[in-house]
């Protein structure tokens, strides 16, 4: 098989998405491994993607429609229910032989790798998510790359370290 795998079926029922990972990964029993993002994602998010969006909105739009510009504000508070609720459906999970990405609101989607087919590792870092000892973790395999974002520096260090334990002691082939 791949390196990745994801599951994403468009309209597939969150509980009818989990019986379908586990029949058509036969060997798969993932638990939650205790890793959580850090909740400054939402603000984070909430700012490039909601307060910045929405200021540009309004600035661009006030000579045409006035004080009805804004309405545009409300773009912010949407952005941020949105944001609260993509933070709170990320989960990190694994077993014996995989790592598994659960994630997503509308488009809800679960990426798997086995162990043995991470390559490569890479622990990025934004200068906002080095202040407060954040940061990505990006996994990388011949099939693709996954990231697991806003994780605490401890966390991160830990699930690397895991990782290659797991890359390294197996004597399973990447290839």
């Amino acid at each position: 098989g791949g390196g990745q795998n994801t599951l994403y079926i468009p309209g597939c029922a969150t509980d009818h998405q989990e019986s379908l990972l586990h029949s058509v990964f036969k060997n798969i029993d993932l638990s939650p491994s205790g890793l959580r993002l850090h909740p400054s994602m939402v603000w984070r998010y909430t700012l490039f993607r909601g307060l910045i969006p929405a200021l540009l909105a309004v600035g661009a739009s006030l000579n045409l429609f006035g004080y009805y510009a804004l309405f545009f504000l409300l773009w912010v508070p949407v952005s941020y229910v949105f944001n609260r609720k993509l933070y709170q459906s990320w989960s990190v999970q694994w077993d014996k032989n995989h790592v598994a990405l659960k994630r997503g609101v509308w488009n809800y989607s679960v990426s798997v790798m086995p162990w043995y087919k991470i390559q490569s590792i890479e622990f990025k870092q934004s200068r906002f998510q080095h202040r407060r000892d954040l940061g990505n973790l990006w996994l990388y395999t011949a099939g693709g790359n996954l990231m697991i974002p806003y994780l605490d520096l401890d966390d991160a260090y830990k699930l690397q370290n895991l990782i290659l334990y797991k890359a390294e002691s197996t004597k399973k082939s990447w290839m």
